[in-house]
């Protein structure tokens, strides 16, 4: 669509959506003609102030809730008619290859389509659409109208099975809180749910004002619950209020299952969709199978799949959205996104089985197990969102899931913690309000992240307790992404999973001294300072690759550890190749003020002390 085309519709779309009277139209606007009720019938829409029609091809329900959507009608259970069921139109055929998501406010602006009168059908291919018979008038119900998308516009209040607006006296962002809330849509970062915009900021309004000068609280559930007054004479539509709500976005990446083209977070099997520039299927060719099927079943949270197939096959679809992913191969079974595995976008040129039926969309059947079900010290998820990419950021420690404060929460610790979830990157973060239970604990966000960490624990251990200075408003919100199709992480269910006898340095200043962590039974323990001696340090140094000799540094003078010690009385020879070869108890009489710690030389420590040594000695023979 040119850029002038899109100036065009923005300004003439936003106070022209459904105008239809006496044959006059906005660009962009639609109607349904031709059916038993204005709840049904053929879809039209507006060009060059002239109705045409709209061809049946890739049409899904979720381009004709957006249909039911701009027109005013209720979404829920809109579905679609193709080949010109309530009779051929006439005149030209304005748009061709529509497709939706579903969450759009306008078909001609926000889904993706064909250029206008560019088309390969004839009137026979004429969509019709059928939308819940009911305006969802009822009253105290609210609804956005005339904004760029579902949570952003103009303000209507139904009462007495009327829709009016709402004067913009006396309002703050605590109202639009409560629209918010109302709506659906209380996932939301600042101004604790929504900003407003006063001065008939998304076009002005017809009808009656109902509410002025409204007060709410903030705690209220529904806006009529609100203080106002309903002296209608006190505002005219130039005051009329807007009100901007920020939802849940999907990002690159996102999957969800989908039955009888229905999608829902709560599906443990289905037809498989992923979010790529708009929502599309998998095709189920050569390369879809048990690997490809438990990496999907991993990223919605799930231990792996018992099956899967292709929607032909199965009672689950078919789907109607276009497939968009195509050969897609996943190196490790155990990866924990899609974003892992290596795929091509679908072009016309691909597989022609998957781009001309549905009935290859590729399906799959997770086990209800969760993946966190079997929980390790440092482990991420993601909690209270729509979508398995995004939500409140929660971190097992010590036998439970705390949360984390977002004071000093940067885009370094975001990549880090997505990388432990499988995804390439950070979309953003911050930017729900996804408050954790009272009764969870609060996190020290005093975490270290860098540019390649891909675990939380690697360089982290759980704190002892939870901290006061923070409330679970402040919890961390991260969404993550797919950004780079070149570049595929290798973690698995496994990676930040400490195995059994691995070692780590932690509190030090750098990476070669620290106190000494042992991986036992998936989880890292210190190691008590009885008998530790410079053997057992260089022990500890050639296990991580320094082939030099450690110092021994007892009395926890790294800080103390948290968690189990689980190894005591430690007595290396000095060239064993890990410390647990070394003669050693795992039951201790220890405490944390015993931990052991190392430091070892590096190649250019012991060359400085060297050259230092024989600059000594070049002085005494001078």
């Amino acid at each position: 669509m040119s850029v002038l085309l899109r100036i065009l519709i923005a300004v003439t779309f936003s106070s022209c959506v459904i105008k239809q009277a006496l044959g006059d139209c906005g660009l962009g606007a639609l109607q349904l003609v031709n059916g038993s009720s204005m709840f049904e019938g053929r879809v039209e829409i507006c060009y060059n102030n002239t109705w045409g029609t709209i061809c049946d091809d890739n049409w899904s329900n979720a381009n004709a809730q957006v249909v039911c959507r701009q027109l005013g009608f209720s979404t829920i259970g809109a579905y679609y008619h193709s080949n010109a069921y309530y009779g051929q139109g006439n005149g030209s055929i304005i748009l061709d290859d529509v497709r939706c998501d579903g969450t759009e406010a306008s078909l001609i602006l926000q889904c993706s389509h064909s250029n206008l009168l560019s088309h390969n059908c004839g009137h026979h291919e004429d969509v019709g659409v059928v939308c819940p018979s009911t305006h969802n008038c009822t009253h105290g119900s609210i609804r956005l109208v005339d904004g760029s998308y579902i949570g952003v516009g103009r303000l209507e209040i139904c009462i007495d099975n009327e829709w009016g607006t709402v004067c913009d006296n006396g309002w703050t962002n605590l109202n639009a809180q409560v629209v918010c809330k109302q709506l659906g849509q209380n996932r939301l970062p600042l101004h604790q749910g929504g900003t407003f915009s006063g001065n008939a900021y998304y076009g002005k309004g017809s009808g009656r004002i109902f509410l002025d000068n409204l007060q709410c609280t903030g705690a209220e559930d529904t806006l009529i619950h609100c203080n106002y007054s309903s002296v209608e004479s006190s505002c005219e539509h130039d005051d009329d209020v807007g009100v901007f709500c920020l939802i849940e976005r999907r990002s690159p990446g996102t999957v969800i299952l989908s039955l009888n083209n229905l999608a829902s977070t709560t599906y443990s099997s289905g037809v498989v969709r992923v979010f790529y520039d708009g929502w599309g299927n998998i095709c189920d060719d050569s390369f879809y199978g048990s690997a490809e099927a438990n990496v999907i079943c991993h990223q919605l949270g799930y231990t792996g799949a018992s099956s899967y197939s292709r929607a032909g096959l199965t009672i689950y679809g078919p789907d109607q959205l276009p497939v968009t992913w195509d050969h897609v191969s996943c190196g490790d079974s155990s990866y924990l996104s899609i974003a892992q595995c290596s795929y091509s976008i679908t072009t016309t040129d691909s597989d022609s089985a998957c781009v001309n039926s549905n009935s290859n969309d590729a399906t799959v059947s997770c086990y209800t197990t969760r993946i966190w079900n079997a929980p390790f010290p440092g482990m991420i998820r993601l909690q209270g969102a729509t979508f398995s990419s995004q939500g409140r950021v929660e971190v097992y420690c010590n036998g439970e899931w705390g949360t984390l404060c977002n004071a000093g929460f940067d885009s370094l610790r975001a990549s880090t913690l997505c990388r432990q979830l499988g995804y390439d990157t950070y979309d953003t973060y911050n930017h729900l309000e996804l408050t954790g239970s009272p009764n969870q604990p609060i996190w020290s966000l005093d975490i270290v992240s860098s540019t390649s960490g891909n675990c939380f624990n690697s360089s982290n251990t759980c704190p002892t307790t939870s901290i006061s200075n923070c409330t679970h408003l402040r919890d961390v919100t991260l969404q993550c992404r797919e950004s780079d199709r070149s570049t595929q992480l290798t973690v698995t269910t496994e990676t930040c999973r400490c195995v059994s006898g691995t070692i780590r340095l932690v509190g030090g200043s750098n990476s070669i001294e620290g106190r000494v962590e042992v991986c036992i039974n998936g989880a890292y323990g210190t190691v008590c300072d009885d008998f530790w001696d410079s053997d057992d340090a260089t022990v500890v140094c050639r296990q991580l690759g320094h082939d030099t000799r450690g110092t021994a540094l007892p009395n926890a003078y790294f800080g103390q550890g948290t968690g189990n010690i689980v190894m005591d009385d430690v007595q290396c020879t000095g060239t064993e190749s890990f410390l647990v070869n070394c003669s050693h108890t795992s039951t201790s009489n220890c405490r944390h003020t015993d931990d052991a710690g190392v430091r070892c030389s590096s190649i250019t420590t012991i060359l400085q002390v060297q050259i230092h040594k024989l600059h000594g000695l070049l002085l005494e023979g001078q």
